[in-house]
């Protein structure tokens, strides 16, 4: 990770130090260029032009005869001027080197409606920089006049510049070289305390913390993973109370329906209502173990299993009397008066599952609640939607534990017998039939179970 960094920031740097290097050389390279073009035209113009030089007086003569003058009339170090009439014929010129053949492009220069006209020439190891420009005069074109420059000097000014800008370049390199190193290393520090912890958890060690001071994304790494260890030990402590939760609660019933079949066989003096009791107690205890059963075995099935769910019509009235019969013994060893109000015939939804959260909600009721209360039951159809509430007088739940009550082997009152599943299998079902589940409750004063679901007839 660190190499990658530093080669990344590199790459940035250096293709920024070469764009500006290569834009540096090109501006460099027209301005020299320019600068010297700019300078033989503003001594042409300052000398042809404003009214520095009498051109007026040779407009009726021929270029031949006042050549000599323009040439004293033009000096400029290191610039050779040649004269050429309009036909592209040299009439003179400064270097005296005498006349030479018609000049194609000074030819052509009386065609065109440019003023100038610049070439670059190489010429052994130089180059060489030529200009034609126009002498007029009103509008006529009196003669054609080509100065000659090196750019000896102002190549070597570039090559200069160039060798400085390579310089700071290097320089500039070398220092990105290390602070791409220091860089790199604040940056993947970090994240290499973050890696080594991470494999600490891997190994189990949930109980550490990551502490430091870690920024941006950094940071929010690092307090996601504390939250996640803390989110694991406290899953673990969940799933360690209910492993000895659920070997309570299979024990207790087992040694019940062991000891009363015993009781049962070997005896044979019992009265009929000790062996009527024997049989209500096994009865009930097997009902408590299948039910234990069904929510272990929910979530023991795969997420594809767990999610089918088979609507069909049910007879709601019959549909809870043979719920409700299933529960008579539990309510009446609490003298629990179990009532229900029901205004629909029909509802629609998985008659199997919605059992099972039936009897864990009503058995969480009657575990909750003190003897002799009431638990109401009530079940209406509205705006084509089935409400369903489940209400007792039990000792309610604080509001802070609400949010978390229906999360897999949360238990709110640690001392009361259960696995800590069934409101979670609760909320499961009814979120597949497309509905929702909510609890309101009053510590001391009772507790309300809401159940909305969708009615959907099938066709």
């Amino acid at each position: 990770m660190r190499k990658k960094i530093i080669l990344s920031f590199l790459a940035t740097i250096l293709l920024t130090i070469s764009l500006f290097f290569l834009a540096f050389a090109i501006g460099t390279h027209y301005e020299l260029y320019h600068g010297r073009e700019e300078k033989v035209t503003a001594q042409a113009n300052a000398v042809f032009i404003n009214n520095k030089f009498p051109v007026d007086t040779f407009i009726n003569h021929k270029v031949s005869e006042y050549s000599n003058e323009i040439i004293l009339a033009y000096k400029q170090k290191n610039v050779d001027l040649s004269i050429y009439n309009r036909s592209g014929k040299m009439v003179q010129s400064s270097n005296g080197l005498g006349k030479e053949d018609t000049d194609k492009i000074a030819k052509h220069m009386q065609k065109t409606a440019k003023q100038t006209l610049t070439r670059i020439q190489k010429r052994g190891s130089e180059n060489w920089m030529t200009i034609y420009w126009k002498l007029n005069y009103k509008g006529q074109l009196i003669a054609i006049l080509k100065f000659e420059t090196s750019l000896k000097k102002a190549d070597a000014v570039f090559h200069e510049l160039m060798q400085k800008a390579l310089l700071i370049g290097g320089v500039v390199f070398c220092l990105a070289i290390l602070f791409a190193s220091i860089l790199a290393e604040k940056i993947v520090k970090p994240f290499e305390k973050i890696i080594f912890f991470i494999k600490e958890m891997s190994a189990g060690e949930y109980k550490k913390k990551l502490i430091g001071d870690y920024k941006d994304e950094a940071g929010k790494i690092v307090e996601t993973l504390n939250l996640m260890g803390d989110e694991i030990q406290r899953r673990n402590r969940e799933r360690y109370d209910f492993i000895s939760s659920i070997s309570h609660e299979l024990k207790t019933p087992l040694t019940a329906i062991n000891g009363w079949t015993e009781t049962l066989q070997e005896q044979s003096d019992l009265t009929d209502e000790e062996k009527q009791l024997g049989i209500i107690t096994i009865r009930q205890e097997t009902q408590r173990l299948t039910q234990m059963v069904d929510n272990l075995l929910y979530f023991s099935k795969k997420e594809a299993e767990r999610s089918r769910i088979f609507v069909e019509q049910i007879a709601v009235n019959e549909y809870m009397q043979d719920i409700l019969s299933l529960m008579k013994i539990r309510t009446a060893q609490k003298e629990i008066n179990l009532r229900y109000k029901i205004s629909v015939v029909y509802m629609y939804a998985d008659a199997g599952k919605m059992k099972q959260v039936f009897l864990n909600l009503i058995e969480n009721a009657i575990k909750f609640s003190p003897a002799k209360t009431d638990i109401i039951i009530s079940i209406l159809e509205e705006n084509s939607c089935l409400k369903i509430e489940i209400m007792d007088q039990g000792i309610g739940i604080e509001k802070e534990e609400l949010k978390k009550i229906t999360e897999e082997f949360y238990q709110v009152h640690s001392n009361v017998q259960g696995e800590g599943l069934g409101l979670a299998v609760c909320s499961n079902i009814i979120a597949l039939h497309g509905g929702t589940l909510w609890i309101e409750s009053e510590l001391q004063k009772g507790t309300c179970i809401h159940i909305q679901i969708p009615q959907k007839q099938n066709s």
